[in-house]
């Protein structure tokens, strides 16, 4: 956003920065009518809706993440249970075949 003062575009950007270094001036009023204050706490409020936001895209990137892993996870279990399966059925059909063809 624009500003028409040089003092309301350094109190937006003081404002922005306090979020990103986890502090507050409270020299500033949030319900004062001044352009400075209101420039400050818009500042703030934006950067906290910026940092809201890049958290929830970090949170769903990982939640994501955390389905692929599942998945994966799932196919390997999946492909294993597969494979044990047809051992089993091999190793039967190996066992009829000895029991049918045994000579004394």
């Amino acid at each position: 956003m624009r500003y028409f003062t040089r003092k309301e575009e350094e109190a937006y950007r003081e404002g922005y920065n306090d979020v990103k270094y986890r502090k507050r001036n409270y020299y500033y009023d949030e319900h004062s009518d001044d352009d400075i204050d209101k420039a400050y706490y818009e500042g703030f409020h934006d950067a906290e809706r910026e940092e809201e936001r890049r958290r929830e895209m970090y949170e769903q990137e990982y939640r994501q993440e955390e389905e692929r892993e599942k998945r994966k996870h799932e196919e390997r279990r999946k492909y294993m249970r597969e494979i044990e399966e047809q051992e089993y059925y091999a190793q039967i059909e190996k066992q009829q075949y000895l029991k049918k063809n045994k000579t004394f």
